[in-house]
């Protein structure tokens, strides 16, 4: 009895585990698509900042082209002239924003006000300077996550399976002692049909050997 009932408890666990690891692997949400949001964050403050560094220099070219076009006729003229009509188009459009800054930074160089020029320029290369920090910072963000959730993604591969094999395990447990409890009957019924054979058949065995026996000494053999 004591066996049964730890049969039928180590059943249940089993079966409990299986069903948690089950339930965690299919109904919680997908691990593919929580980690493609998470990969979608990151890339887009990439490309974030990549637009504003385009857009930083797309600003400056532009304003390299209008104090250009005021310089005298030259062969660096001419040079300057063609570099910024082929750079141009593979850069975002500036925003307002930039263009003003790198007008004013034109206008105050042209108009000898250098101490305003520097002062602008200084802080333009702050900005810079935060702006590729922000960008290099956003790439070593994704090079982590992707390494982090290439670990996750493998642990989860593994919990699946176990939570398969246990799945599995119960299910031909559980048709096993169903069958089993079904069949009792028949299997314990079975059982003493055997035992009383058995132990019949050595009660004639063992007369056969007594009458065997008092018929050789009748005979005198």
């Amino acid at each position: 009895m004591k066996m049964k009932n730890r049969g039928e408890a180590t059943l249940a666990v089993i079966a409990v585990v299986a069903i948690i690891g089950l339930a965690v692997m299919w109904f919680r949400p997908s691990i593919a698509a929580t980690n493609a949001k998470k990969v979608d964050e990151v890339t887009q403050k990439i490309e974030d900042s990549n637009q504003k560094v385009g857009q930083k220099v797309s600003a400056s070219l532009n304003q390299i082209g209008v104090a250009n076009s005021m310089a005298p006729e030259s062969p660096s003229k001419n040079f300057i002239s063609k570099e910024v009509a082929l750079a141009t188009p593979l850069l975002p459009s500036p925003s307002m924003e930039e263009l003003l800054a790198a007008e004013k930074r034109r206008v105050a160089v042209m108009e000898g006000r250098i101490e305003e020029a520097n002062k602008l320029y200084s802080i333009s290369q702050k900005e810079n300077a935060e702006l590729i920090a922000e960008n290099a910072k956003a790439k070593k963000d994704l090079d982590e996550l992707k390494a982090d959730l290439h670990e996750q993604a493998g642990v989860a591969e593994f919990l699946k399976k176990v939570a398969i094999i246990l799945g599995v395990t119960v299910s031909l447990l559980g048709a096993g002692f169903i069958w089993f409890k079904l069949h009792t009957g028949r299997i314990t019924s079975g059982l003493r049909e055997f035992i009383s054979y058995t132990k019949d058949d050595k009660v004639l065995g063992e007369l056969r050997e007594a009458l065997d026996s008092d018929i050789k000494k009748k005979l005198g053999l």
